[in-house]
């Protein structure tokens, strides 16, 4: 299994603050312990396995509607190695 952390969530963001990339993925261990995958999301969401490969979507910051004009978030492919 697999989860995300979002980091800091700040509301409302001024559009002169960059966004934290402080979001992280994590494989949960079958003992329970969260083992660190990948870092340097913003906001990350959703985790979903497609053709064998986890995907990771980023809502960036654009959901705060009205307070932050963003680009759209985005979506990472996690390969494993």
């Amino acid at each position: 299994m697999f989860v995300t952390e979002l980091g800091d969530f700040q509301i409302p963001v001024p559009m002169t603050q960059p966004l934290a990339t402080d979001g992280k993925l994590y494989r949960v261990t079958p003992e329970g312990e969260l083992k660190l995958v990948a870092a340097g999301f913003v906001n990350p969401l959703g985790v979903r396995f497609v053709d064998k490969k986890l995907w990771v979507s980023d809502i960036n910051g654009d959901f705060i509607a009205g307070k932050r004009e963003l680009p759209d978030g985005f979506i990472v492919e996690i390969r494993a190695r």
